[in-house]
């Protein structure tokens, strides 16, 4: 049926949004993917007229005589909420969404899944351009400073959430776990899809909480409170030697490597920098052992420095963990016993980029108050454990209850890849990369050939001894161009510890799939660089395993273990 709308015309936008958007991205932090949609919108596709009105008997009721039982489209009228919700906060609304102040320090900074990119680059912008007046600019509104877009969190096996198949831990669902708020908080955060799309995984999960959150950031935090109080919980002077100062210059460059990864809304790099700062400071401990040090005559005085500096060490991780685990930041005040208003990252910007200047506790209280820190002679409070582990038992009780209502997904086992043995048939050198070889793989009846492009030059300079090996290929990946060249497939590659690849030759038929046993395929589709989501190995006795289940032939009267040779094993698999 006809029906009469209200549109927005981008057309006469077009200059003036190409205007904001160049400048926002010279200036503010856009992510790729935002970068690449929006300019698709301007450049590629061109801006059209864009309905705005719905006729819905939900949502926000448009205000113009002829429209009355029409509401407005759900993306135009939502950004706007923005600029209202803070109206409803305050009074005073206008010195955040109007730029009355040139000197005003005030930036727009948005973080969304990448469904979202549009609407926020570009119907939101427009739509406030379109309401400011050049006549008085002082009344124009904020516009986008930054952006940061994810891609997309799937659930294990490449599978979409889904609330209604049951697929995934919800937020309302999160709490029947009894894994706690803060866990999620980390955990999420490290897999957090910030160039590609990436996997929530029951295994990884347990491993990086259990293995990095309670192992190396916990255990620190817990040892250093625990063993300075059995020492009388008062914080000692530092005898700093040479090994001190190059501890802490080494603290604090991971602090600028986090600052710089936070100013660049790369929270994955951040947390990572968290974990490794823990990881310096556990060394320490374990290095020096100060409860040995204690024993030893003349050993008290260093004992006290190595505890002096881990303390502050955990103070510095209280202040580096607020933005990702504030509880958890929260609790390590309490046991510090210092207010949570006294953190803060210490050092200073220096042309252009932050100098940290973490050292040994200071001497007064008026001195860390400046320099950061704990101070001399300050009594910290008792240690409370921070977390508990995950228990892997519970991991397939989990899997069972998210998998998916009235699917197999809760109890098969899910393989991500399309592994198939391959032949190489043709093989020759990149003409524009020294690093990769172009080979033609043939996949057997009804499959025909495959054209990769693998990065194997190294390790095999004359493409031409590449022909005839039979190899394994992953041939659910998504087409790409390396150096203008189409290819369709991965080749799988064993990796040691030295990052010497080797390509993985197999003596099997060509075209015989492999899987764990009673692993169901998800023929899903992704993209090359997502590839280091779903790791494979090859283990001491040369199988081939993922997530601990070993790779067999997917024929019937050919279920052998696929063994490799002694040059393969106790290695990850690479591409």
């Amino acid at each position: 049926r006809d029906s009469k709308h209200l549109f927005l015309d981008l057309t006469k936008l077009s200059a003036p949004l190409d205007k904001f958007v160049a400048a926002s991205q010279k200036k503010g932090i856009w992510t790729d993917n935002a970068v690449k949609e929006t300019g698709s919108w301007i450049h590629k596709r061109g801006l059209q007229a864009r309905c705005i009105t719905r006729d819905l008997s939900w949502g926000t009721p448009v205000p113009e005589p002829g429209y009355q039982n029409k509401v407005f489209y759900v993306w135009f009228d939502a950004p706007i909420g923005y600029i209202s919700i803070t109206a409803n906060y305050t009074a005073e609304w206008e010195q955040w969404w109007k730029q009355k102040d040139k000197d005003t320090n005030v930036k727009l900074v948005q973080f969304m899944g990448k469904d979202n990119i549009p609407f926020h680059t570009v119907i939101f912008p427009c739509t406030l351009i379109a309401a400011n007046d050049d006549a008085k600019p002082a009344n124009n509104f904020t516009l986008l400073d930054s952006i940061s877009v994810c891609d997309y969190l799937q659930y294990e096996g490449g599978l979409k959430f889904s609330k209604s198949r049951g697929t995934g831990v919800f937020g309302d669902k999160a709490k029947e776990t009894g894994i706690p708020a803060s866990v999620w908080r980390f955990y999420l955060l490290s897999v957090r899809p910030e160039s590609s799309d990436t996997a929530f995984d029951w295994n990884s999960l347990c491993e990086r909480v259990n293995g990095e959150l309670i192992n190396k950031f916990g255990n620190l935090v817990n040892r250093c409170v625990s063993f300075l109080g059995k020492m009388g919980g008062v914080v000692p002077k530092v005898h700093m030697e040479k090994r001190d100062h190059q501890f802490f210059d080494k603290v604090n460059k991971f602090v600028e490597d986090y600052v710089a990864a936070m100013d660049a809304a790369q929270l994955r790099e951040g947390l990572k920098k968290v974990i490794e700062i823990s990881q310096e400071g556990n060394g320490l401990l374990q290095r020096e052992a100060p409860w040995k040090l204690v024993k030893e005559k003349g050993g008290k005085q260093r004992a006290d420095s190595v505890l002096g500096i881990c303390i502050n060490v955990v103070w510095l991780l209280a202040v580096l963990a607020e933005p990702y685990i504030p509880s958890i930041s929260s609790k390590i005040c309490e046991q510090l016993r210092i207010p949570k208003s006294t953190l803060f990252i210490p050092g200073k910007e220096e042309k252009e980029r932050f100098r940290s200047a973490l050292g040994p506790p200071a001497a007064t209280w008026e001195e860390a108050k400046e320099k950061g820190g704990l101070f001399v002679g300050h009594k910290i409070g008792r240690n409370q454990p921070l977390f508990r582990p995950i228990d892997k038992d519970q991991l397939p009780e989990f899997r069972k209850r998210y998998g998916g209502a009235g699917s197999d997904t809760g109890t098969t086992k899910l393989f991500p890849f399309n592994v198939l043995v391959g032949e190489i048939t043709e093989a020759k050198a990149h003409e524009k990369a020294d690093h990769l070889a172009v080979v033609k793989v043939e996949l057997g009846p009804g499959r025909g050939q495959k054209q990769i492009v693998s990065g194997i030059r190294k390790e095999y300079p004359d493409p031409n001894t590449l022909i005839g090996k039979r190899v394994l290929v992953v041939e659910n990946v998504a087409p790409s161009n390396f150096k203008g060249v189409r290819t369709t497939g991965l080749l799988l590659c064993a990796e040691d510890a030295n990052k010497t690849k080797r390509l993985i030759e197999i003596k099997a038929d060509v075209g015989i799939k492999l899987a764990p046993k009673e692993a169901k395929i998800v023929q899903k589709r992704f993209k090359s660089k997502e590839f280091c989501n779903y790791p494979m190995e090859v283990t001491a006795d040369g199988t081939i395993t993922y997530k601990g289940d070993v790779l067999v032939p997917k024929k019937k009267g050919a279920e052998a273990l696929v063994s490799l040779d002694q040059i393969y094993r106790n290695a990850s698999i690479a591409i």
